[in-house]
């Protein structure tokens, strides 16, 4: 493998496992709480705050602790202190530890932009704490298990704002889906913030409510690895357990459990339902410099782009292929090594001929790329269907259960070819 295709590490790991953005507004002062795991010891912490309106909204205050167990999921264990995330760099990400004891605790969050927006979803707006030192504890249950952070978010009343849809309630207590790592969101209509008193974890909604804060990010002992995934809702993963449970996830949970201890994993989702690719690659490029991902894992098709008229045609198809190819060459420039997919099927309503056609075409222009070196996991003839000798641009019917988004075990399918894949590039098959 040439060596511009070896994918770089970085001690910054990112855990941001929900793309999907969506708005709520609070009813009254409520804490919104966060409890996961990182597969390492860890020195700092940061979070990111997105925004998917004009408005800017303001969140109250922001503490978080490290744990010696999950516990309850709401309440630390073994702690000493909460730490307050500041706000002194204002918003920006700037790799600098602040310590200062005066730093702002109030935070507000920055609005889109005039022209953000494109096709039906908006570009969010991230906004970020500072980095601030906060060591991990070492976990008294198991002592080689990941290390566990809680994090504690005041919010206002009347408060709109932004949330990663999804509270994985079955991802928690599933430990073959979650390899020991934990991710799982929870609220009380309570202040817990500004005096840290305990939360009656039964009744804070554990993986019910969505969690406040959109990545957290952690400056860890080793090196790791962090991967990155864009789309639409077919790489989210819709119809899956969670709605979130995607090929990528799988894989990093996979080999973070392999490596957990050495080296540490990270997956930050940008892929966002019925987005078009405008959409969805303008996501994921817009926090590239600020993820330090490793490698991402580039979509093949979607059949939300279209032209006036049709869906995914040859024209939309074209210009799919071009974003797409500039997409790669921005994550090129960032430092992230592309790994390309073939177009993912769909369903037999959809697929007429105005779109089998392109889609195959589509997919053999993806498949060239190889005779350059690009790097390609040919997801198209994993999940699709053959008829009289050719794929017929619908799944087979043991990875979907809806005929338009691949199933649990189609992105275990994906998952099983991509792993070693990521491997490979990271150095480590």
């Amino acid at each position: 493998m040439p060596s511009a295709q070896r994918a770089r590490r970085t001690r910054q790991i990112s855990w941001a496992p929900s793309g999907w953005l969506i708005s709520s507004t609070t009813a009254q002062t409520c804490t919104d709480f966060v409890t996961l795991t990182c597969p390492d010891d860890f020195f700092a912490v940061r979070t990111g705050f997105t925004n998917i309106h004009p408005a800017p909204y303001v969140v109250t205050k922001v503490i978080a602790a490290a744990s010696a167990t999950l516990g309850d999921h709401a309440n630390p264990i073994g702690v000493t202190f909460w730490r307050p995330l500041t706000f002194a760099n204002n918003g920006e990400a700037v790799d600098r530890i602040v310590t200062a004891s005066d730093a702002p605790t109030t935070i507000t969050v920055r609005g889109t932009q005039p022209g953000s927006a494109t096709g039906a979803t908006p570009i969010p707006c991230w906004t970020w704490t500072d980095w601030v030192p906060l060591p991990s504890l070492s976990r008294t249950d198991s002592p080689d298990a990941p290390r566990v952070l809680m994090i504690r978010v005041l919010l206002p009343r009347g408060c709109r704002h932004t949330n990663p849809n999804g509270g994985f309630m079955e991802y928690r207590g599933a430990a073959e889906m979650n390899l020991g790592s934990s991710y799982v969101a929870g609220q009380v209509p309570a202040d817990v913030v500004t005096v840290p008193d305990i939360i009656n974890a039964p009744g804070a909604n554990l993986g019910i409510a969505n969690p406040a804060v959109s990545c957290v990010q952690f400056l860890t002992r080793n090196e790791g690895i962090v991967g990155m995934a864009a789309g639409d809702s077919h790489h989210q993963g819709t119809s899956t357990t969670t709605q979130f449970w995607n090929y990528l996830m799988r894989s990093t949970l996979e080999l973070s459990s392999r490596y957990v201890g050495q080296i540490p994993f990270g997956y930050w989702s940008t892929a966002q339902g019925a987005s078009d690719s405008e959409g969805f690659f303008a996501r994921l490029t817009n926090v590239l410099d600020v993820a330090r991902p490793s490698f991402v894992v580039l979509p093949g098709w979607t059949y939300n782009d279209m032209t006036i008229t049709e869906h995914a045609d040859h024209t939309a198809n074209a210009l799919f292929l071009a974003r797409l190819l500039m997409t790669a060459e921005t994550c090129v420039r960032a430092g992230a090594v592309p790994i390309f997919l073939t177009p993912f099927p769909r369903d037999g309503a959809a697929m007429t001929p105005a779109q089998v056609g392109p889609w195959r075409a589509l997919r053999d222009s993806i498949l060239s790329l190889q005779a350059n070196g690009a790097i390609i996991l040919d997801t198209t003839s994993i999940l699709a269907r053959q008829s009289n000798g050719a794929m017929d641009g619908t799944y087979l019917p043991e990875y979907t259960d809806d005929n338009v988004h691949p199933n649990n075990a189609g992105h275990a399918a994906i998952a099983a070819a991509l792993t070693p894949i990521i491997e490979r590039v990271c150095g480590l098959g």
